[in-house]
C-alpha cells in the first residue's frame, strides 16, 4: 500500500464500517484521532467518504478545521424497530 502524503486524510474499514483518519497534526496532543462515520463499506458510502475526507483537508490547510462533528455525514436514521 502506498503512503500518503503528510496531511492527508486517510479511509479505512473498520468491521465493515467507514472511517475517516485525521493527521497527527490537527490533534492537540498529537495522537492519532478519527472520525467514525457510521456509514457501511459500499461505493456509494465511499463517495460519500471522499468528500468529507476532501473538505476536512481543505479546512486544514485553510486553518478552519472546525470540531469533529460538524464533519459527520448528515442522514436520517432508521426508524425505531417494533418489536411483538
Amino acid at each position: 500500500m502506498k503512503r500518503q502524503r503528510k496531511g492527508t486524510v486517510g479511509i479505512e474499514n473498520t468491521n465493515g464500517w467507514l472511517r475517516l483518519r485525521l493527521p497527527r497534526s490537527v490533534s492537540p496532543n498529537g495522537k492519532q484521532r478519527y472520525i467514525y462515520l457510521n456509514l457501511p463499506d459500499n461505493n456509494e458510502s465511499r463517495d460519500i467518504a471522499r468528500e468529507k475526507a476532501l473538505e476536512i483537508e481543505l479546512d486544514i490547510r485553510r486553518g478552519t478545521l472546525k470540531q469533529i462533528e460538524y464533519y459527520l455525514p448528515q442522514v436520517f436514521p432508521l426508524p425505531p424497530v417494533h418489536q411483538g
